[in-house]
């Protein structure tokens, strides 16, 4: 049950639209995440922006709920964003993840179905000291009985996370090294004589473990510096992760996007740290790679904007582990075509799928023994006039007892399999480094 002092004793004016109504709670400034962690509902949600102060935490799907009067199965974004434009207010917004394939997920990934679009029965928004907490219901339910539900909410526990022991019982990948290699090895011929220019391999190193992780500890130790994600389905199972990387932010007819690619680790002194990016920003085979990745959005821009703007030469993006050529694009005149056909036109870039894209996308299917499921595919948060999505690398799927990190790198014809095989393991490295494992 919550404090009192987070709510005011009175219960809020309604406000009601075609078929919601919305209630606001004026809360004391809390930690969402914090405050998520604390509630005992199944299904949670959660976004952090990279680029300003703010995050949402949320509380159960409605669009699921039996008084939903929209068939919500067939939905796209498009269909999202008509919603938001007949329903939503300043403060309705919509949690939103793809599949990195555009077919119905399968294996662990099934029972995240229900996920890939969330309209929250509770939704705690945190714009830098301001903190209301929403409901809101179908006009057709009871308001008594789901006012009464905030009784239910806990109020978070504060104080410092502390550092677990976590035995990782058994560490093993798919693919393992040596078949790698082999695939690796494979596609070399394609590079030369079939057109391929760059294809993105990913690996799912699976630690097995002792005990059963807590998502939200691990949430804690995620760089605060990127976005950061959770989805919680009704099972427990989590997909998390903190990206470094924007698909796409839409603000009216502004688009923001980034290319990018070329991976090198931190140093461990300032002085490796310089010689590190130095040699990144050498490297052909890098350059190369990135060049691709900037053409191919800028080639899908043009279709959609009448003004593309990127620096001619790429920064150095540097995060906790690892350091990437990045290059910032902006786009303005975005022609209205729909959120939904953006993402579709942006979504795989060539930094996780490859290039041409029908070829490389083929050969992932083909080549890789795993199921992609939300891995380097879209999440985001849309509400209206606002869309921002990110690319779900530097990503986790936790279940009971198991964490299954995924990573992947670009594949070009100056590629070197054993090579790309350390950036892999560079890349899962945050979560590598949470568990008491010694290989």
């Amino acid at each position: 049950m919550p404090e009192k002092n987070l709510f005011r004793d009175e219960v809020p004016k309604a406000i009601r639209s075609v078929n919601l109504t919305r209630y606001e709670f004026a809360l004391e400034p809390c930690d969402p995440l914090a405050w998520l962690a604390a509630q005992e509902f199944r299904e949670k949600f959660y976004f952090k922006f990279r680029d300003h102060d703010g995050e949402i935490a949320s509380l159960t799907n409605i669009l699921h709920s039996k008084s939903c009067p929209h068939d919500v199965r067939s939905w796209d974004v498009n269909q999202c964003d008509h919603f938001l434009k007949t329903e939503g207010d300043g403060d309705l917004h919509l949690h939103g993840t793809l599949p990195f394939f555009s077919k119905p997920l399968k294996g662990s990934w099934k029972e995240f179905e229900r996920s890939r679009f969330v309209l929250p029965r509770f939704q705690l928004i945190r714009e830098g000291s301001r903190c209301p907490l929403i409901m809101r219901h179908w006009n057709v339910e009871d308001p008594e009985i789901l006012l009464s539900l905030l009784r239910e909410l806990r109020a978070p526990v504060q104080g410092k996370v502390e550092r677990r022991v976590v035995k990782v019982e058994n560490h093993s990948f798919l693919p393992e090294k040596e078949q790698w290699l082999e695939m690796v090895g494979a596609l070399k011929p394609l590079f030369a004589e079939g057109g391929l220019k760059k294809v993105v391999l990913a690996r799912k190193s699976i630690f097995e473990l002792e005990q059963s992780l807590d998502p939200f500890w691990i949430m804690r130790q995620l760089p605060r510096e990127h976005y950061q994600f959770l989805i919680q389905a009704e099972s427990g199972n989590c997909f998390l992760g903190a990206p470094p990387e924007r698909l796409m932010r839409l603000e009216g007819d502004r688009l923001f996007t980034e290319a990018i690619a070329g991976t090198r680790p931190r140093g461990k002194t300032p002085e490796e740290d310089l010689r590190m990016e130095q040699e990144l920003k050498e490297s052909a085979k890098d350059a190369r790679e990135q060049g691709f990745v900037v053409e191919h959005i800028r080639d899908i821009l043009k279709k959609h904007a009448r003004r593309i703007d990127s620096a001619a030469q790429p920064d150095i993006y540097k995060t906790k582990n690892v350091q990437h050529l990045r290059t910032v694009i902006e786009a303005s005149g975005i022609k209205r075509g729909g959120v939904g056909q953006l993402i579709a036109d942006l979504h795989p870039t060539a930094a996780v799928g490859g290039l041409p894209k029908e070829l490389a996308l083929g050969l992932i299917s083909e080549y890789e023994p795993f199921s992609r499921g939300f891995f380097a595919a879209p999440v985001g948060v849309m509400t209206k006039g606002f869309s921002e999505w990110i690319v779900a690398i530097r990503s986790a799927l936790v279940t009971e007892k198991k964490m299954s990190a995924f990573s992947g790198v670009g594949l070009i014809a100056e590629s070197v399999a054993e090579r790309e095989w350390e950036e892999l393991d560079q890349k899962i490295s945050i979560y590598r480094n949470l568990l008491n494992e010694n290989t």
